[in-house]
């Protein structure tokens, strides 16, 4: 029996989410190979971690802050910034849709 469906046929948001994890992991051992880490070998997900950690390195040893309260922002800014990036219109081109919930969580996160 063939379970099989054509590629049009299955839930938008399910594609834009699986080209999400598949371009994110390439570009992430892309990065990470590119920052000199040995990604021989590793699974993606070793490799996208050795990304991660190169890149969180850096910024440290060149100073940039990690958290939005370092840069000035306060908790109360945190829902206009959501609601802005939210009407920026990014789900136009990103393949993981993201509404104003998951902006304000991800900014939440990095406050």
């Amino acid at each position: 029996m063939d379970n099989s469906k054509p590629i049009s046929t299955l839930n938008p948001k399910l594609i834009r989410s699986l080209v999400s994890v598949i371009l994110g992991s390439m570009l992430l051992r892309a990065a990470a190979g590119a920052m000199g880490e040995n990604i021989q070998g590793l699974t993606e997900m070793e490799a996208a971690k050795k990304a991660y950690n190169s890149i969180r390195s850096m910024c440290l040893d060149l100073g940039i802050p990690d958290k939005l309260r370092d840069i000035g922002a306060t908790e109360d800014m945190l829902p206009e910034m959501a609601k802005l990036s939210y009407e920026a219109g990014y789900n136009k081109w990103n393949p993981r849709y993201t509404t104003y919930e998951d902006f304000l969580e991800l900014f939440k996160k990095a406050y």
